[in-house]
C-alpha cells in the first residue's frame, strides 16, 4: 500500500546530489517551479514524472531545467 498525499499534508524532504532513487517521490527544482511527483528516467536522458495518485498524465523534464532534486523523507497529515 503506498501513501497517498493530499493538500495540506506536509512533506520532510532531503535534498540529494550522487544518487537518485528512481521510482521515489521527489520534488524537482525547476525553471518552471517545485514540482512533486515520482520520477523516472527516460530514453533521451532527460526525468519522466509521474503522479503519485495517478490523477494526471505523465510528463517530461529536460534535466537542464533541474536545479535540485529533494527526496521525500517524511509526511505529517493534519
Amino acid at each position: 500500500m503506498e501513501p497517498r498525499f493530499e493538500r495540506g499534508d506536509e512533506i520532510a524532504l532531503k535534498e540529494v546530489s550522487s544518487i537518485i532513487e528512481w521510482g521515489k517521490e521527489y520534488v524537482l527544482d525547476t525553471d518552471d517551479g517545485a514540482i512533486f511527483r515520482r520520477i523516472y528516467p527516460d530514453n533521451n536522458g532527460n526525468v519522466r514524472c509521474v503522479s503519485y495518485n495517478n490523477d494526471y498524465p505523465d510528463f517530461v523534464v529536460k534535466k537542464s531545467a533541474i536545479h535540485g532534486f529533494f527526496k521525500l523523507v517524511g509526511m505529517i497529515r493534519v
